[in-house]
């Protein structure tokens, strides 16, 4: 991922464009290795998720299989099955609450990656969704989703307008005050 990130000229067609998009923040990291490290992880195991989510509800892979065809190393193969799906060695399932979990941990380490701030239009079109509803598993995790309009000119001379969805958590966070019951004397 590193040196996908320092070489432009390499083909990135094979990654999802929401991480095509994001290597910029690994070059941009300069001569920290360590930045360099975590950041390239971060995309990478985004990378992973997002190919994890499109296998669609019934799938027959094994760890093996998952490794051969997408590349996701044999223990994170492992350890994404018993995780992120239902059933036996080679037969899985995936209910909505799986799914949902996938898509949690999916928005919590696209944020790391990117500094708590972000757009997902390409996130949502790399997993085949409407942009609303990934911003809902956004808003799960704590981060106010903006919707943004643009109007952009068309090569014909007219003007389309489109929706931008940015994403941001405000560090610390900050939590509700938890509830005593019902107010009033006793």
């Amino acid at each position: 991922m590193i040196s996908l990130a320092e070489n432009t000229s390499k083909d990135r067609s094979s990654l999802p464009a929401f991480v095509a998009r994001n290597l910029s923040h690994v070059a941009a990291a300069g001569e920290d290795k360590t930045a360099k490290k975590r950041l390239a992880k971060l995309l990478t195991l985004v990378t992973y998720l997002v190919r994890f989510q499109l296998l669609g509800n019934r799938f027959k892979h094994t760890a093996e299989t998952l490794k051969n065809e997408f590349g996701i190393p044999l223990p994170l193969g492992v350890h994404m099955l018993q995780v992120f799906a239902d059933g036996s060695e080679t037969s899985y399932s995936r209910p909505q609450l799986v799914k949902d979990r996938l898509l949690l941990v999916l928005a919590v380490t696209s944020l790391m990656a990117c500094d708590f701030d972000l757009e997902i239009d390409d996130l949502a079109l790399d997993l085949k969704m409407h942009t609303e509803k990934l911003g809902s598993y956004y808003k799960e995790v704590g981060v106010q989703v903006k919707k943004t309009t643009k109007k952009v000119k068309t090569e014909s001379g007219g003007a389309v307008t489109v929706n931008n969805y940015r994403c941001t958590l405000s560090l610390p966070l900050t939590f509700p005050k938890k509830s005593r019951g019902p107010g009033g004397s006793r």
